[in-house]
């Protein structure tokens, strides 16, 4: 899966008005103490902003090898080189663990065993937030973004199409 950028910002698309950013049906479940792993998070933004906003909350920052920033424990923020498809994420550790633009990067074949590696490092009742463009939107449509960045987007879902993968799993609610 996708190794490379092909550049790197540090715009940030994270801050408080950002749909991503909306934890409010989520963190009346959480605690002051929180256990948060981002996956594949780039440079860290996100990263930054969780643990900006909710600062007694422990937030572990990962990515590939290369892509983790060790400067972010300085602000407090963990950081662990994991590919995920190969590496154990962890065994009930985390409350939340985010994904933001990942799914897609990830091969067909190796859909199940990410979604399988997710759910055992979820604590019971914890959170998996991610996002991934969605097939029939007209914009992935209009920019033909099935085709856009090859080879490093893999796959592109429809909305229905991965609510009834995941529902087929039968691990998530």
């Amino acid at each position: 899966f996708d190794q490379e950028d092909f550049a790197i910002s540090t715009r940030s698309p994270v801050d408080e008005t950002s749909p991503r950013c909306d934890f409010s049906l989520l963190k009346e479940n959480l605690t002051s103490s929180a256990s948060v792993l981002d996956l594949g998070g780039g440079v860290g933004l996100f990263s930054q902003f969780i643990k900006g906003t909710y600062r007694t909350w422990n937030v572990t920052h990962s990515d590939l090898e290369g892509k983790v920033d060790p400067q972010l424990k300085s602000q407090g923020i963990e950081t662990r080189k994991l590919n995920f498809l190969e590496e154990c994420i962890g065994d009930k550790d985390y409350d939340l663990i985010t994904a933001w633009e990942v799914v897609e990067h990830i091969p067909y074949p190796k859909l199940l065993l990410f979604f399988d590696n997710v759910f055992k490092a979820l604590k019971p009742g914890a959170y998996f937030v991610f996002s991934t463009p969605d097939f029939d939107s007209p914009l992935c449509k209009t920019l033909d973004f099935y085709a856009a960045v090859p080879p490093f987007h893999y796959t592109v879902f429809s909305e229905k199409w991965l609510r009834n993968f995941i529902t087929k799993i039968g691990k998530w609610k």
